[in-house]
């Protein structure tokens, strides 16, 4: 008996099944259930367990698995074999094989077999294509391959013909199992099923499956000639519905009518367009549902329950129910919506990026949570078309606030330790960077291996950046990878020499045998010792693998790796057996396929990468979390609330990739129960809309965070949204704001943020734009009644790194750790910068310029050659033409050295270059807006103590060099303008204060000017913002402090004039 059990809600089906089911009194015997995914097997097992107290002797099968377990009981000859000898991942090398052996008849593939273009990957990616095409055929067109069988010629084409030949070589291969293939069987399988057939099974279960081929269809319908057969089949519609098409589909049929020269109104007098999602989503469910119906003797039984149209996901529910909707209607139905009230039941949000999806989320669950009754953590389910993409701002975001869990492939969600022996496989196409060095010992069981810990990361990346260390191993290895001279400047060889002669040698000891030391402190040595011993194992891994072996042997040199570089602990372990697990299923597969034959590195790191990508990593809560996981697996599940992610323009439905090799193309051969990812993503949207029981929330990336610019999302989001419209007066679409501390968060709405964070971030932000000067100042407790001169200047410098760094201790510089990964090719301004500057630095000291020439030379800082000493000579000259100015002045050193009380406040004054009766402040480069102001403090500073003069000596326009004057001044004086500098500083120690100097000082010139403050401001907005100028606007430190272009204001424009007009007046007095 074939019976259909058909409900547009899946627990319904549970408690039929439940129902249906009967009491296996044998413990030996298991009832069998057929589903299509693990995770929706996990579901009904829990749903039994609730409703019948207990789940056990169940087998739960998928299609594909039991099919092959019924050919075994049909077929002596299959009776013993684990897998069929045409599973696709077995046809891939037997195919391999047999197109290694000769060239082929199809000149397309025999180009592209080319032996000087990697053939070996190409003949593995081809027979890949070809594996996943004849396993199509045997599932989709099981009747061409067996009329390829049974005939040599009548052909549709030649290319046809080309793959009927490989089939039957294929089959030859075979020998006594060429008839052993899913079409075949299957064929087999209809003539021997009967009641004599004594088949283990007595009744089947089909759950919640949304479609199956014809021929899977065709084979349950044979078996409930002798056994029952039940499927429970999600319909989201009580209605017949197997001939409404959407507007889009109708005017495609019609267009191709006309072209037939049919008249179109003929040839749609069948179809309708009827209820819009419905018709636009459904057409996968809509071939199924027409695929069972055409089952002779089906027996239906309807449980369907009418949604509760109380709410408005409530409301669509009805609709797509009672297939109804009509263009003449919409008004009278917006009409009829009125009495109720709008909710939160749909939701549909636009953010900036991916991290804003994800906090936008977080709130609406988190507001979800507050407002729905018992709704908990347990009853929600997050889904992105790749999760993955969202797993490391999940983590950030709701880590140690709710428990979740994150469903991904083995590969995406185990990065770390499955990419790093992808990487390592992959060292003979790398350049060996110092930062892909960094990344492999971030990965804790390979730091582990190498007695390295994760605080030897940032001093490794030191000296990997100050020795030099650019790529590659050395001289030979760029000769011999990259055709390049074999030089080691810049190589590992050239920057652990020396590292390892800096243990040793001082750095002033100079150059040995072209090698400058790098100091580093003797305890240090083991450190080193366990890099270079990394870098040995890495050397000798590579050459290794550059190779072709047979699978034993990739396998065997995979088990060396693991014990070489790995040292896994914990969880770490479990990975480790996975890939262990992925390596023997891969030799299992070579071996029925007979396959011995050599293949390439390029083609292994590929078969690898194909084997984690498919092994599943589930890790489901067992603590009652959100369930975040990729869409797919999770289709049709019902949750209370189902949020899905990423619902952008090309992400979302997933696009067709069709083999060009695909016969079905070429005769436009297309058939109902035919596989399609369009079609199966906007099934499982549809599935996921009857899923969600209380709340459907969709997002996407809808506007550029770096741009003003909007993004499209998803057809299916757009469909969905303008169905929406019709229907509801409310806009379901919210478009979000870049930040999440907007004030568009705190006004105790819909809208208003769960996280303190945003709010402490945004009463900061308040406090930031308080004024500065006048009374909001006078009589506030000093924070500290002492400060340095030294810490002064550097406020001023700059005041949201300063704030950072001391008071919180966030050092942006550090943690990026920038590792560079390409030799110089000419000296950087900052490196032609440092050159000159040591160069002066040596000179005022009495130092020879010969051996600072020499320890640069070969420090890796300037290219390797004539170029590179012409550079180093231009840079050390830049130094001694700014010591030739000061040179006659640099006698009498001394030091002005005193504590000064301002107030409350004691100023710790200690400047050491004075020299004679002035302070010389020399540099090779030219004058920054903020080293004068610094300057002016140190000036002002000085004059508390003695009047004396302050000589600037720098390079200027044209690269000339100028002295500017600071004169003298009156102690009353300087003490009056430092107090400015002192108030300035106690409020941003205690808060962060918004002065970056030089647009301080454009500001006030603009104003003095006769400027406009609102336009003046405006200019500085624009090129803050402007990222193709040299502008300060890409600075974390500001960035993460200020709302930029808002800190441009009246209170910031007071500040400027404070600070800088008496310094201006001073210069333009001198």
């Amino acid at each position: 008996m074939f019976r259909l059990f058909q409900s547009n809600k899946l627990r319904n089906l549970a408690i039929a099944f439940c129902k249906n089911e009967p009491e296996v009194k044998d413990p030996f015997k298991s009832s069998t259930v057929i589903t299509q995914s693990f995770e929706l097997r996990y579901w009904l097992q829990l749903q039994i367990t609730e409703l019948k107290g207990i789940s056990s002797n169940i087998d739960f099968q998928l299609p594909a698995s039991f099919l092959w377990k019924l050919y075994k009981c049909l077929t002596p000859e299959i009776a013993d074999l684990d897998r069929s000898p045409y599973e696709r991942e077995i046809m891939v090398w037997r195919l391999m094989r047999i197109l290694e052996k000769g060239p082929s008849s199809n000149q397309d593939i025999a180009d592209y077999l080319d032996p000087e273009k990697k053939r070996n990957l190409r003949l593995y990616e081809l027979s890949n294509e070809l594996a996943s095409l004849f396993d199509e055929y045997l599932m989709y067109r099981p009747d061409w391959v067996l009329a390829w069988e049974s005939s040599k010629s009548g052909f549709a084409s030649k290319e046809e013909e080309w793959q009927a030949s490989m089939w039957q070589e294929l089959r030859e291969d075979l020998r006594g199992k060429s008839k052993l293939h899913r079409a075949a069987l299957h064929k087999l399988a209809m003539n021997k099923i009967s009641q004599d057939a004594h088949l283990p099974w007595t009744k089947l279960s089909i759950f919640g499956i949304s479609s199956m081929p014809p021929i899977q269809i065709e084979t349950f319908r044979r078996l409930s000639e002798f056994m029952d057969v039940d499927i429970y089949f999600l319909n989201p519609c009580h209605e017949y519905w197997g001939d409404i098409i959407s507007e889009a589909e109708r005017a495609r049929r019609s267009l191709k009518a006309i072209r037939n020269n049919a008249s179109p109104v003929l040839q749609e007098s069948y179809f309708e367009t009827g209820q819009p999602i419905l018709a636009s989503l459904g057409q996968l469910g809509r071939d199924y549902f027409e695929l069972l119906n055409d089952v002779e003797n089906l027996q239906t039984f309807d449980i369907f329950s009418e949604p509760n149209q109380k709410t408005d996901l409530g409301y669509v529910k009805n609709q797509i129910f009672n297939l109804s909707y009509s263009e003449e209607n919409i008004f009278s139905e917006k009409h009829s919506r009125e009495t109720v009230k709008s909710d939160q039941s749909i939701q549909i949000h636009s953010c900036h990026s991916r991290t804003r999806e994800i906090e936008v989320l977080k709130d609406q669950i988190f507001r979800a949570l507050s407002k729905t009754e018992a709704l908990q953590p347990k009853d929600i389910l997050v889904a992105a078309p790749d999760i993955q993409l969202y797993a490391a701002i999940i983590k950030a975001n709701f880590k140690n606030e709710i428990p979740f869990s994150i469903n991904s492939s083995a590969l995406k969600e185990n990065s770390s330790f499955f990419n790093s022996v992808i990487k390592l496989l992959s060292l003979p196409d790398s350049r060996i960077t110092g930062q892909e060095i960094i990344e492999f010992l971030e990965v804790p069981s390979i730091a582990r291996a190498h007695a390295i810990n994760s605080d030897d990361l940032e001093k490794l990346a030191i000296w990997i950046s100050d020795s030099g260390i650019r790529w590659e191993l050395d001289g030979e290895s760029k000769s011999k990878n990259w055709d390049l001279p074999p030089d080691d400047r810049n190589t590992w060889r050239f920057g652990l020499d020396r590292l390892l002669m800096g243990v040793v040698m001082g750095e002033n000891h100079g150059p040995w045998q072209e090698i400058q030391p790098m100091e580093i402190p003797l305890e240090d040595a083991s450190l080193l010792e366990s890099l270079c011993r990394f870098m040995d194992h890495l050397d000798e891994f590579r050459k290794e693998i550059d190779n072709q072996y047979p699978i034993e042997r990739w396998l065997e040199i995979i088990q060396e790796l693991l014990g070489k570089f790995f040292d896994p602990k914990e969880t770490e372990v479990m990975l480790e057996r996975q890939l262990r697990a992925a390596l023997e299923d891969l030799r299992l597969e070579t071996s029925v396929a007979e396959f011995k034959d050599e293949i390439s590195r390029e083609t292994f790191l590929r078969v690898l990468k194909n084997k984690l990508e498919d092994q599943i990593s589930i890790s489901r809560s067992t603590s009652g979390g959100i369930t975040f996981s990729n869409l797919l697996p999770m289709r049709g599940i019902p949750y209370r609330m189902i949020c899905i992610l990423g619902l952008n323009q090309g992400e979302f439905p997933r696009t067709e990739n069709p083999n060009t090799f695909d016969l079905r193309l070429e005769r436009k051969d297309i058939r109902k129960g035919d596989r399609s990812k369009n079609k199966d993503d906007r099934y499982i949207f549809l599935e996921s809309i009857l899923a969600a029981e209380e709340i459907f929330y969709v997002s996407y990336v809808g506007e550029n965070a770096n741009q003003n610019l909007s993004s499209a999302p998803s057809a299916i989001v757009s469909e969905w949204h303008e169905y929406l419209e019709t229907i509801f007066e409310e806009q379901k679409l919210v478009a979000h704001k870049l930040n999440p501390y907007d004030s568009k968060y705190f006004r105790g709405d819909e809208a208003q943020t769960f996280s303190s964070t945003w709010f402490n971030k945004k009463e900061e932000e308040e406090e930031r734009h308080a004024p500065i000067k006048g009374s909001a100042l006078n009589g506030q407790a000093l924070q500290q009644d002492h400060v340095n001169l030294s810490e002064l200047k550097a406020f001023f410098g700059h005041s949201a790194r300063f704030f950072l760094q001391k008071k919180l201790g966030v050092y942006y510089e550090r943690e990026a750790n920038i590792v560079l990964d390409t030799e110089p090719f000419e000296a950087s301004s900052l490196d032609d910068y440092k050159i000159a500057e040591a160069a002066l630095e040596s000179l005022k000291q009495n130092e020879s310029i010969e051996d600072l020439y020499s320890q640069t030379l070969h420090a890796g800082l300037i290219p390797s050659n004539a170029l590179g000493e012409t550079l180093l000579k231009k840079a050390i000259r830049r130094g001694e033409e700014i010591y030739s100015v000061i040179a006659n002045e640099m006698r009498s050193k001394r030091q002005i050295e005193k504590a000064v009380a301002i107030g409350p406040f004691n100023l710790q004054i200690d400047i050491q270059n004075v020299y004679q009766d002035a302070i010389i402040q020399a540099r090779v480069g030219r004058l920054k807006d903020r080293q004068i102001l610094q300057d002016w403090i140190t000036h002002l500073a000085a004059n508390l103590i003695e009047e004396i003069e302050t000589k600037l000596v720098h390079r200027g326009d044209k690269d000339q060099i100028r002295t500017l004057s600071l004169q003298p001044i009156e102690a009353r004086t300087a003490k009056k303008y430092l107090s400015v500098f002192i108030r300035v500083y106690q409020k941003g120690i205690e808060a962060p204060v918004f002065f970056p100097p030089k647009q301080a000082r454009t500001l006030n010139r603009d104003l003095k000017n006769g400027k406009d403050q609102k336009p003046a401001l405006d200019k500085l907005v624009a090129e803050w913002t402007n990222e193709y100028s040299f502008s300060e606007g890409p600075d974390p430190y500001w960035n993460n402090l200020f709302d930029l272009t808002e800190s441009f204001n009246e209170n910031f424009a007071n500040l400027a004039s404070e600070i800088w007009e008496p310094l201006e007046k001073t210069l333009n007095n001198d």
